[in-house]
């Protein structure tokens, strides 16, 4: 989940331009590592990886769900 919301910020904001969170914060951590590791990534490429990701999370979460062994 942390990529689908790396993918966002990277879409909307851009680069990630912001100091990392500190010792105490380890969920704002997780989140600014995933979009500090996008890099210079353009929105526009951000925007299409994330499309491209939900069509296969999706995919991926039909299939379980229709094959599930109960």
């Amino acid at each position: 989940m942390l990529k689908f919301y790396s993918y966002y910020k990277q879409a909307t904001l851009g680069p990630c331009n912001i100091p990392r969170p500190g010792f105490w914060d380890p969920v704002g951590k997780a989140k600014w590592d995933a979009w500090n590791e996008l890099g210079d990534m353009s929105q526009e490429e951000a925007m299409g990886a994330y499309h491209l990701n939900k069509q296969n999370y999706n995919i991926k979460k039909e299939y379980f769900q229709t094959n599930a062994c109960y």
